[in-house]
Parts: structure tokens; C-alpha cells; sequence
């Protein structure tokens, strides 16, 4: 096998051992059916390869003394006793295979309900019931299902062959670069769409293989290596780690190269088209970092022309003229940004005389918004806005309309319109392009930058109209945008927000898988305030935090960023946790119902977008229990996606105004209609502290650690000055401390520490021993010490590529350090905004700001808020 070195007699000899282990094993298994017949029976029989348990229950199938029904779990399955009670229809059998647990993406969520009612299965069931487990899902049942697991005797294990982990190893890379090569190779696939992400059944069966053929003598072929590299640096480009994809690509491609050379002339094009795809994922590699890295994007956008080219070559001596057309329009876009407006004439030129190219709407809409972006890289303001009015009317023969095409045309067309003297028109244009991103949830997350350069153009317009507030609001958007998507290191004054890098290549997060946290929680040493919060908020004793600290220091980045990401990725016992963040106190009963609402209703339709099956209804306790879907299930997604954002007041404002006037239903007709529509969507109508604890209490019967988060809570004290207003949020506070599996945070800055007193003046919570200041319930928050603040500016410098001398960093903190000693988060994200925007790197351009150039930045910064 090409090299590879095998000592066939001891592959032969351990084959055979490896099949006479599986004999005894089979027999094991059956034994075991037997020996529990009438009665209920926990067997794990452990496999780590599709095939083999497959394989397995064919030959377990063909001993008739004792039939065994099957159960195949799908990935969107959530509970294992009701698909249980679904296949066998209110019959007993003799026994029962369960398939498919390592696909179930809910797998935490499934196991801690087994575990929850692991006595129902023993009341109910009366045969034995056969698991088969890979070792990752074993592992997790002995962490989320212990009890359930105690029931099980040692587990069954099943093995493959060494010849047999070749030909699976083979099977999946022959797979993966056809799949890649059937796709649209328009924008990069991730391995989670391929089914080679970590964490996928594919992928699990092959570090699988990789770690069992480790343990035979054999040498793993040269080509499965590559492979593997290829799919690791796959990997690392979904997470930004560009130079790591690089590196594994540049390894995976010298193979393929040197293979093709030593099969010269070319009798299989296989080799030569892998050769192909390497180069392209090459090329993207370096149209990243062109977007990471502004000041060096010139050289990366050349490179990634120059491997573009060669990766058209190639295909093109593979005979696939129609990838040589997708990665033409591709090398077009690199001009654009290249800003070579001859090459790209030439080529808009080209492409729009080719036969394919008039076939497809999309592609000849492609070719006239090149030659649109070429008359507006040459002044030519007509030319360019006609040019993309065209491209924009051909795309709208297309059956499913582009839309990142669409936002791209709408953009130059605005900037046209913009040169010509007509920035109303302009406006007007770069707002339909707004609600084109709107209407495509995902378009921001597949081209930030476009949308970030949308959103700049229309803040330059609305600022010449001196229209302030929307321009001020379109800012906001847009420095949020860029620090989510990692373009940003610094967000200025604005708090953080969970970061949307990973989602932008189509990452999913199974439902309790952790989350990556933004760097500034990690870099400043917050990452261990947030692991002290949620080890406090596990504890039984522990019913009230109250965080605490200066204006600025960082308390509602590390809720917002830290905490509360954290919190829906955890499992506290048996329960998930639902943090639910309330900001508003103007009419606090009102806002809380409705964020507790709408985080339950979107809790449980996060959890419904695994599949549109519907599975049968069983009466089991929510969140485990099947749900029932709503038709406005989208809306209500959006709707809770637009309240918590930074200018909720506004979304909430234009949502309610837009959505009374389009239907004509009163509020009472929506609320009735969202009642029948979603019987489990809890719904205040009229808001009112009763109401809400009782939906407190449903939480918890839905097996819910609700975790209510009051933050920037001394608000609470300018806008609440009505001393029965404030008692009433005291008694609700005593009321729900004595709740079971409610927690409660409030944050505020700390000179308002002394306004909590108020509480034992008007109520007596004695959940917290009458003493709402205890040392105990409290949690400061401070400012950075010099060391963590270099070390955060280093880290954010480094990973967005906005390379910042060393000495520059070291002068920096000595400023903002200079009075107190210690570092203000707020003040950090400041200057280093404005160091960015001004682009300062080195301690000559810091110092020639003046005798005080911190002040004078955090001046400039103050002067361009809008």
C-alpha cells in the first residue's frame, strides 16, 4: 500500500485475535439479552465505527432464539424514554438496540433527563435495553447519567481490523475531497457542514482509527496524512488560526505536489484536483489575513492572487471548467480589493463574454458590478452608478436572489450616487441595503467586512445631514460588529458582547458545548471572575450576588461577554442554567416579564432548530419533553436578538409600533394569538409580580436554573424615586430568593452600594440573613493591575494583527496607570480605540501627540463619538 510498511503476518495474526474478540464479545452481549429476559436491563455495548456496530447487530440479528428490535436516534432527538415508548408502541419486546446516540446533537440534554427519570424506565420497560456507545458517549454518560450508568454491568466492546481502519480512513478522504469538490466553491465550507468537525460521528471514527492503528504495527500511509493535515488546518482557519491553517496545508500540498510530479504524464486527475483545492484554501487563507491585517492587506491580497491563479490553472488541466468559472469571479473580487482596475477590466470583460457566464444571471449581474466597481476605481460616477443599477436588475431574474451580491452592488451604487451630489438617494440606497441584511440573518456573519463598510458609509452620510442620533446608532452597530467578528480589538466605551467569529464559517455550538469567551475576558484575568461567579451560583448557599465596582471597570462586559455565555453553555446538576439580563428600569415589572418571556420562549426555540420533525408529544418536563413550534418561531428569535442589543429601547420602539400598524391587531389580539399559537411561550399580559413568579416557578419545573442578572442596577435608584415603587422590587427580591433554583445578581457601581440598605428598611429577606451587605454575598470587581493590562493589549494587538510596539504598550499603561496605579478597562478600550482609528503603533507617533498623550486621545475619541 504505496509505502507503507507492514509486517503482513503480525497484521494477519492481530486481525484474527481482533476477530475472535469480537466472537466472544458478540457472545457476551447475547448471553446477556438472555439472562434478562421479563425484565428491565441496562447493556452497553461499546463501538467506536458505524460500520462495525452495524456489522455487529447483523450477525446478533441472525441468531432467531431471541429477537431484538432496533431504535435508530436521530440528531434532533431530545429524549431517550420517549423514542423509547414511540418504537415500541405500548408493547414489550425481548429486547431493544439503541443506534445513533453519538449523532444526537443534544446529547448532554438527553442524558441528564435519563438520568432525571431513570426509574421510569425500570416501571415501564421490562426487556433489556442495549445501548451502543462509542467511548466519547460513554464518557459523557459517566458524567451526565452516573445513576443510570450504575445499572450497567462492565461495558461490551467491538473493534475493527488494521486493514478495516485503512479502508474507513480511505473512504472518508475520498469522500471529503469529493464533497468539496461538489460544492459551490464560492465561499469555504466548514468541516461541521462535511460531517469532519471535531465532535461529529466522521470525525470521532477517524481520531478513532488514527489512535488504534497508533497501537499496531503499521506505519500510516503518507496520503492519510495529508489528509488529516488538510482537515486540521480546515480546522484552525474556522477559528482565525491562519497561520496554523497554512502551515498543515502547506505540509498536505507538498505531498499531493509530489505525487502528481511522479505520476507525470497525469492518467488520474485525482491527485491534481486535491492539488487544486489546497491551493484555493491556501488563497483564503490569505484573503483573511488581508482582512485581519489592514496595514500588510496589499501584499496578503497579492499572494492570495497569485495562489488563485495557480489553483485555476490547475482545475483547468483537470477539465473542470465549471470551478474555473467560480474562481474566476473569485481572482475578480481579489482585483477589486487590489484595486488593479485594468487587470479587473480585462477579466469583467472576459468573464462577460463567456458562454456560462450568460446562462446564469447571478454570474453576468457578477460581471457588470466588476465593471461598476472599475468605473467608480476611475471616477467615471455615471458609468458606475448605470453599471450597478444593471447588475441589480439582473439579479433580480435570479429564482433566489443573492443577497451578499445584492449589499455589494447596492453599496457602489450608494457611493456613486454619493459622488453625483445625491446623498439623499444615497441614504435611501444604503438603507434598503440595511434591510437586505436584515432579511438574511446569516449575511453578516459570511461577509462582516461589507456590512461593516455599509454601515460606515451611511454613518458618513447621516453625519453630513446632521442626523447625529443615526449616526451615532449605525456606530454603535458597526464597532460591535467588528469586535464580535474580531476585527476590532478595541470597542472603545461600549460594553462586550459574546463573540460571532466562529459562527461566521458556519460552526455550530451543540446545546451545552462551551463557547469560546472574548479575549479581553481571558487576556485581563476576568476569565477566573467568571469561573468564581458560576462556582457561587452552583451553591446552595449562594442565592445573591451582589458584583460590585468602579464606573468603567467592567461589570457589564463581563455579564454581557463573559457570564452569560457561559451560563447557557452549563449544566448545574441536573438543570440548565437560562440567565435572564434586565437593564431597563424605567418600568422594571414590564421589562422583566418580558425578557423572562421571550427568554423562554427562545430557550426552548433554540433548542426546536435542530430539525422540523415533529416527534410524538409525551408528557415529560420541559425542557426535556418535546415542545410544539410556532409558525412565528423566526420572528420571536429576531425579536429577543433586537431587544438585548445595545439600543434595545429603539428596536423595541420601532418593533411595536411597526408590528401594530401591519396587522391591526390590538395587543390583546397578538397576546391571545401567541397563546394559541404557542401554548408553552409564557406571556404577562398585564405585566405583574405575581405572574412573574409563577413563570419563576415554571421555570423550575421545567428543570431551569433561571439566573435573573439586574445589571447597571443603580439606575434602579434614579428612575424608581417612589418609595412603594422601590419596596415593591425589595419584597419581589425576598420572595424570589426563597424560590428554589433562582439565583440573582445585581451589579452597580459601587458608591451606590449603600442604596442596597434600603432593602432590609422595607422587607426582611432573610434567605440572606436580613443582611443585604454581607461580605459574603458581595463580589468586587477591580481595576487592572499594569501586568494585566500590558498583557491584554498584547494579546488583542497580536491576535487582530495590529502589531503595537513594545515600548509603545509599556508608555500606554504607565498613562493610564499614572494616577492610581492601577488600570481602568474603560479607559484602556479608549485609547487603544483611538490608537487603532489613528493608526499609532510606535512610540514616536504616541509621543508626538503631546505632553499628555493620553488625554489627548481620550479628547479625539470624545470628538468622533458620532
Amino acid at each position: 500500500m504505496n509505502g507503507q510498511k507492514i509486517d503482513w503476518m503480525s497484521e494477519q495474526t492481530s486481525s484474527q485475535e481482533i476477530a475472535i474478540a469480537n466472537g466472544r464479545s458478540l457472545s457476551r452481549l447475547f448471553r446477556a439479552i438472555t439472562l434478562s429476559q421479563g425484565q428491565f436491563a441496562l447493556i452497553l455495548a461499546r463501538c467506536n465505527y458505524e460500520v462495525c456496530s452495524q456489522h455487529m447487530w447483523q450477525q446478533l440479528q441472525a441468531i432467531k432464539e431471541i429477537p431484538v428490535r432496533e431504535l435508530v436516534l436521530q440528531d434532533s432527538s431530545q429524549t431517550l424514554y420517549s423514542n423509547i415508548l414511540t418504537v415500541i408502541e405500548g408493547n414489550q419486546t425481548c429486547a431493544l438496540s439503541v443506534f445513533g446516540l453519538d449523532s444526537v446533537a443534544a446529547i448532554e440534554q438527553m442524558l441528564v433527563s435519563t438520568n432525571q427519570m431513570r426509574e421510569e424506565f425500570r416501571k415501564t420497560l421490562h426487556f433489556p435495553l442495549v445501548l451502543w456507545v462509542t467511548d466519547e458517549v460513554l464518557h459523557k454518560i459517566t458524567r451526565f447519567a452516573p445513576d443510570f450508568k450504575s445499572w450497567a454491568a462492565t461495558s461490551i466492546q467491538f473493534k475493527l481490523t488494521t486493514k478495516e481502519l485503512f479502508r474507513l480512513w480511505h473512504q472518508a478522504a475520498d469522500e471529503l475531497f469529493t464533497t468539496v469538490l461538489d460544492k459551490d466553491v464560492g465561499e469555504f465550507i466548514p468541516n461541521d457542514a462535511l460531517n469532519f468537525a471535531p465532535g461529529c460521528r466522521r470525525r470521532q471514527e477517524l481520531e478513532s482509527a488514527l489512535q488504534d492503528l497508533s497501537y499496531a504495527t503499521v506505519d500510516i500511509e503518507p496520503d492519510l496524512l495529508a489528509t488529516w493535515q488538510f482537515i486540521l488546518g480546515r480546522d484552525a482557519f474556522s477559528y482565525d488560526q491562519i497561520d496554523i491553517a497554512l502551515q498543515q496545508y502547506q505540509q498536505s500540498l507538498s505531498f499531493w505536489q509530489n505525487k502528481v510530479r511522479g505520476e507525470l504524464p497525469i492518467s488520474n486527475p485525482q491527485s491534481l484536483e486535491k492539488v487544486g483545492v489546497l491551493l484555493l484554501h491556501m488563497s483564503w487563507c490569505y484573503c483573511r489575513q488581508a482582512q485581519l491585517q489592514p496595514p500588510q492587506s496589499n501584499c496578503k491580497w497579492q499572494q492570495a492572487k497569485e495562489l488563485l491563479n495557480e489553483a485555476i490553472e490547475v482545475f483547468a488541466a483537470a477539465g473542470h471548467s465549471e470551478w474555473v468559472t467560480q474562481l474566476t469571479a473569485q481572482l475578480g473580487q481579489i482585483l477589486q480589493d487590489l484595486q488593479d482596475w485594468t487587470e479587473l477590466q480585462a477579466l469583467a470583460l472576459k468573464y462577460l463574454d463567456a458562454p456560462q457566464t450568460q446562462i446564469y444571471p447571478e454570474r453576468l449581474a457578477q460581471a457588470y458590478g466588476f465593471l461598476a466597481a472599475v468605473a467608480y476605481g476611475q471616477a467615471n460616477w455615471l458609468d458606475a452608478e448605470i453599471l450597478a443599477q444593471t447588475a441589480l436588475q439582473i439579479l433580480e431574474q435570479c429564482p433566489s436572489l443573492p443577497f451578499q451580491q445584492q449589499g455589494t452592488y447596492l453599496l457602489l451604487l450608494a457611493k456613486a450616487q454619493r459622488q453625483m451630489n445625491c446623498p439623499t438617494d444615497a441614504v435611501n440606497t444604503l438603507e434598503k441595503a440595511i434591510e437586505v441584511k436584515i432579511l438574511e440573518p446569516n449575511s453578516t456573519e459570511h461577509q462582516p467586512r461589507l456590512y461593516i463598510s455599509i454601515f460606515e458609509e451611511l454613518r458618513s452620510l447621516y453625519f453630513e445631514q446632521k442626523r447625529y442620533l443615526e449616526a451615532f446608532v449605525i456606530k454603535q452597530e458597526r464597532c460591535l460588529m467588528e469586535q464580535q467578528c474580531g476585527f476590532c480589538p478595541f470597542l472603545g466605551a461600549l460594553p462586550l458582547q459574546p463573540l460571532r467569529r466562529a459562527g461566521q464559517y458556519g460552526i455550530r455550538y451543540p446545546t451545552f458545548q462551551e463557547r469560546p469567551l472574548p479575549l479581553e475576558i481571558a487576556a485581563t484575568g476576568r476569565q477566573q471572575d467568571v469561573n468564581r461567579l458560576i462556582e457561587r451560583l452552583s451553591r446552595n448557599d449562594h442565592k445573591l450576588t451582589v458584583i460590585h465596582g468602579a464606573s468603567g471597570v467592567g461589570k457589564s462586559s463581563l455579564i454581557n461577554a463573559g457570564l452569560v455565555p457561559a451560563l447557557e453553555s452549563r449544566i448545574f446538576g441536573t438543570r440548565a442554567a437560562m440567565p435572564v439580563v434586565q437593564k431597563v428600569y424605567k418600568d422594571w415589572v414590564g421589562e422583566l416579564g418580558k425578557n423572562l418571556a421571550q427568554r423562554l420562549a427562545s430557550w426552548q426555540i433554540s433548542r426546536q432548530n435542530f430539525s422540523n420533525q415533529q416527534p410524538k408529544n409525551f408528557n415529560l418536563p420541559y425542557p426535556f419533553g418535546n415542545s410544539i413550534v410556532s409558525t412565528e418561531q423566526g420572528r420571536s428569535k429576531q425579536q429577543y436578538n433586537s431587544w438585548n442589543s445595545p439600543y434595545g429601547d429603539i428596536h423595541r420602539e420601532c418593533s411595536y409600533v411597526s408590528e401594530q400598524l401591519s396587522s391591526g391587531q390590538t395587543t390583546e389580539d397578538k397576546v391571545s394569538t401567541v397563546k394559541k399559537d404557542i401554548p408553552f411561550l409564557p406571556t404577562i399580559q398585564p405585566p405583574n409580580l405575581q405572574a412573574i413568579l409563577e413563570q419563576l416557578k415554571l421555570s423550575c419545573e421545567r428543570n431551569l436554573l433561571t439566573v435573573l442578572i439586574f445589571d447597571q442596577f443603580e439606575e434602579f435608584f434614579f428612575l424608581c424615586t417612589n418609595p412603594a415603587e422601590r419596596r415593591k422590587f425589595y419584597d419581589f427580591l425576598d420572595q424570589c430568593l426563597n424560590l428554589p433554583y433562582v439565583k440573582v445578581i445585581l451589579s452597580l457601581r459601587e458608591d451606590y452600594l449603600h442604596y442596597l440598605l434600603e432593602c432590609e428598611y422595607y422587607s426582611h429577606p432573610n434567605a440572606i440573613n436580613y443582611n443585604i451587605l454581607d461580605r459574603q454575598l458581595r463580589y468586587s470587581l477591580r481595576d487592572l493591575s499594569p501586568e494585566d493590562a500590558k498583557n491584554l493589549i498584547a494579546t488583542l494587538s497580536t491576535v487582530s494583527q495590529f502589531q503595537l510596539e513594545e515600548s509603545l504598550i509599556e508608555a500606554v499603561v504607565q498613562d493610564l496607570a499614572s494616577k492610581s496605579g492601577t488600570v481602568r478597562l474603560i479607559e484602556l478600550q479608549v485609547v487603544g480605540s483611538q490608537l487603532q482609528a489613528e493608526k499609532i503603533t510606535t512610540l514616536a507617533q504616541y509621543r508626538s501627540l503631546g505632553a499628555d498623550p493620553k488625554a489627548s486621545l481620550v479628547e479625539r475619541s470624545l470628538l468622533d463619538i458620532i
